[in-house]
């Protein structure tokens, strides 16, 4: 008995010193003051000193356990990456299943904001392209996008169509009762305009053009001698004239010398004399002289009274004839080949100037519907179009010819993505969140009582082995005691 109960009082004390320390460092919860005074060890020292130990367990979680090298380190890992592998193919092949269309999709996923976010995706989208296309260096990229594979690039297929068409455009004109219509009409109110018309035939006529006849009738004297001498050798010409002769000469000579010299062999000398002598040069001059004098009698005389009587011959049926004669002679397929002939070579001479006009309207045309409000309702049509073809459209028909390369390709492309963000990205969102202040501010939101039961809860072993062992030391210290009194 003299060893025993100094061993369990020793140890009793022991047990108990190390029980009571331990439950002070939780207990008591708050702050105890007696007669206003403050009561020493209140509170506990882990309530007295929480702010202090959450403040340096935050430090310690963001500074050494938490820190972006160690987030990125846990991310950077093969198992990661079949991770993403397993979830795009099986989200793909959900997704080649999946027979609603998109736009049902995302109502299910997101009905609320659904509406308002799809109008407000179509709304920035339509100012993005407006505000692109207005600038000056996008008006002027579409100005030489159609000058290049429009205009110069497909300028030989547009000149052709147009002969194809202009062909058929000049035989239907031709053939249309309108042409003839406007064509009579055309011919008799140009016949009224003439005998109505007070000025000379030389003031209505170009003087280039007087000026190019003259000369014509000089230059060309002996055709036009040529052309005298085909008449006099026509038989029905040569007896007009000798007849014309005789007449005059029976008119001028008195009956005593018809008696003696018949007019009839009068007029055969004189034929035959002119034949003679009408291939002389002079003859010739003479003959041109004689036709450029008349020539400008003729343009002395007015327009109007040289068309008098005109409109009185040419009426009705016989108007009509002359325009449907005018018809026929164009329509005629050699004055065709040559009008056309004419058109394409015209067009042809004229494209470089052509292909400017036709750009400077497109041009013109551009700043007018950018300036309008017809281009952003018009981008406004577009986008709606395609949105609601898109979102009818059904996911597994979108998918339906995605093959295994391209899966592989999309598989690649979510770990370059996942790893661009975990080196570039990911760091600054770490230090972004503060995890020290967040472990910091968690701590001190637990309540005591709380807080002392995780603690209890994680070193209940540890604690309750420390208790056990003031009870052991207790124990030693109370045999050392009659050990050390017998000495």
């Amino acid at each position: 008995m003299k060893f025993i109960v100094p061993i369990l009082v020793g140890a009793a004390i022991g047990y108990t010193t190390n029980w009571i320390a331990i439950k002070m460092l939780f207990r008591p919860y708050y702050e105890k003051r007696f007669l206003g005074v403050h009561i020493p060890f209140t509170p506990g020292l882990i309530p007295k000193e929480r702010g202090r130990i959450a403040r340096s367990i935050g430090e310690t979680v963001g500074s050494y356990l938490l820190t972006p090298e160690v987030v990125m380190k846990s991310l950077s890992h093969g198992r990661l990456d079949d991770y993403i592998r397993i979830w795009v193919e099986s989200n793909m092949d959900r997704f080649k299943k999946e027979k609603r269309s998109i736009g049902d999709f995302i109502i299910k996923s997101e009905k609320e904001g659904y509406e308002r976010f799809l109008k407000t995706i179509k709304e920035r989208v339509a100012e993005f392209i407006c505000s692109q296309l207005r600038k000056e260096e996008s008006k002027q990229r579409i100005i030489d996008l159609v000058e290049s594979h429009i205009l110069h690039s497909s300028s030989e297929n547009i000149l052709k169509s147009i002969n194809q068409n202009m062909e058929l455009f000049l035989y239907q004109l031709v053939e249309s009762d309108n042409m003839k219509f406007e064509l009579t009409n055309a011919l008799e109110t140009g016949i009224e305009n003439l005998e109505r018309e007070d000025r000379r035939l030389e003031e209505v006529l170009p003087h280039d053009f007087i000026l190019i006849i003259k000369e014509s009738i000089q230059n060309q004297n002996k055709t036009i001698v040529s052309i005298i001498k085909e008449m006099l050798e026509n038989p029905s010409m040569e007896l007009k004239i000798k007849g014309m002769i005789a007449s005059l000469v029976s008119q001028n000579m008195s009956k005593v010398i018809t008696m003696f010299l018949s007019p009839d062999i009068i007029s055969d000398k004189v034929f035959n004399g002119i034949k003679e002598h009408i291939d002389k040069p002079e003859i010739s001059e003479s003959i041109a002289l004689i036709l450029v004098t008349m020539t400008d009698k003729v343009l002395e005389y007015k327009v109007g009274d040289l068309t008098t009587g005109i409109s009185s011959k040419l009426q009705g049926d016989e108007i009509i004839k002359v325009s449907d004669s005018i018809l026929s002679h164009i329509s005629t397929e050699e004055n065709m080949d040559r009008i056309l002939h004419i058109v394409e070579e015209r067009i042809n001479s004229s494209q470089p100037e052509i292909e400017k006009k036709a750009l400077e309207l497109i041009s013109n045309e551009i700043e007018i519907l950018f300036v309008s409000g017809k281009l952003d309702h018009g981008i406004d049509l577009i986008l709606d179009q395609m949105v609601e073809s898109i979102l009818d459209r059904p996911i597994a028909s979108i998918l339906a010819n995605i093959d295994d390369a391209t899966i592989e390709n999309m598989i690649e492309l979510c770990k370059t993505i996942f790893d661009d963000f975990v080196k570039n990205r990911l760091p600054g969102i770490v230090e972004l969140f503060n995890i020290s202040k967040i472990v910091e501010d968690q701590i001190n939101s637990f309540d005591v009582e709380f807080a002392e039961e995780i603690i209890l809860q994680i070193a209940h072993k540890e604690l309750k082995a420390i208790t056990w062992l003031g009870a052991l030391l207790g124990g030693i210290m109370g045999i050392l005691s009659p050990l050390l009194q017998r000495i």
